[in-house]
């Protein structure tokens, strides 16, 4: 998944707005999938 990806490539930098931008994709990419309970 592209947006775990992006998580793990957002982590390696340690900058708090990288990952969090990461973490903000991932949610939306899990809602927009219908996952709304795992976009927390």
């Amino acid at each position: 998944m592209p947006h775990l990806e992006g998580h793990a490539a957002a982590t390696a930098t340690a900058d708090p707005r990288a990952i969090a931008l990461a973490l903000e994709g991932s949610a939306g990419a899990r809602a927009l999938a219908g996952h709304h309970a795992h976009a927390e």
